[in-house]
């Protein structure tokens, strides 16, 4: 959430309220974020220049906001940045279904987190003299949202050498340290990817059909500070972790709009996701049938 303006609170006391505030509306950790232009920027253009980003143009036309927050909300000078946890247990494989990535099984987060971030922005607008603008965002525009994090005290790059997720993606979407060649993430391609999936990559899927939460999963430090969300906002519906794949594959447009339409699997839409169920079906019998074969006797 980026700010402009200047309240007559000292900033320290401004930062405080506007703290506290944020854990009031439900957020479960807050901090303030200095919009500098981020370091990063060479392995960013260098990463687009390689075509990573696969699809998404609007990540080649948003690419100097990315890089000088600043530029989001002209004059502004500080980022609220917000957190909430949506981590879930996971259900049991079940035959016959695919698995959703955790943060999708509820509502559309972007909006339902919307209000309280609209309530925020307007305390905030509040606290400072006429003129105090604040916009909110949530994963809808282009905010570098790790790297101001960190300079809120909310993360840090903790990855040192460790290679879990490098080695247990599979579909080897990380060609190097800190970098992830969209073009072959799981995510990428079950959610923005339009059209047909490389059947050498889509073998690699398993029974993933929205998403995909294995680097999340393997991380060490993911699995230290794991707790499961008490969040009422983001509770999730057990009957989304997984969905029948036959049903899904045959699923009409107006019917995956009725049942899909306000949660976060409406993204690659009805055609998007029929195609994933599709894939699920075919690659996971073929592996169910080599792993009979497998287990045959000589």
């Amino acid at each position: 959430m980026a700010t402009q303006g200047h309240a007559p609170l000292s900033p320290g006391a401004r930062a405080q309220l506007v703290k506290h505030r944020a854990l009031a509306l439900g957020f479960a950790r807050a901090g303030i974020a200095d919009l500098a232009p981020v370091p990063h920027q060479p392995a960013l253009l260098r990463w687009l220049e390689q075509g990573m980003a696969g699809t998404m143009r609007y990540m080649h036309r948003q690419a100097g906001r990315r890089i000088e927050p600043a530029t989001i909300l002209p004059g502004a000078t500080r980022a609220v940045v917000v957190t909430r946890n949506y981590y879930s247990e996971d259900s049991p494989p079940t035959p016959g279904t695919g698995r959703v990535a955790r943060y999708a099984r509820g509502r559309d987060y972007h909006v339902a987190l919307e209000p309280s971030l609209a309530e925020l922005a307007r305390y905030i607008t509040s606290l400072g003299p006429k003129g105090t603008l604040a916009k909110p965002y949530c994963d809808a525009g282009p905010v570098p949202e790790r790297e101001l994090a960190q300079r809120a005290g909310l993360g840090a790059d903790r990855c040192g050498t460790c290679r879990l997720c490098l080695d247990a993606c599979p579909t080897h979407a990380f060609p190097d340290a800190r970098v992830l060649d969209s073009r072959s993430c799981i995510s990428y391609l079950t959610i923005e990817h339009r059209g047909e999936v490389d059947p050498a990559l889509a073998t690699g899927f398993g029974d993933w059909i929205f998403g995909c939460d294995i680097c999340q999963e393997v991380c060490p430090w993911n699995v230290k500070f794991a707790e499961v969300a008490d969040d009422p906002v983001l509770k999730p519906d057990p009957g989304l972790a997984r969905l029948d794949l036959v049903e899904l594959s045959r699923i009409s447009d107006a019917e995956f709009r009725a049942k899909y339409g306000k949660t976060a699997l409406s993204r690659p839409g009805a055609s998007g996701m029929r195609r994933n169920a599709r894939l699920a079906l075919r690659f996971t019998a073929e592996t169910a049938q080599i792993a009979e074969q497998d287990s045959r006797p000589e």
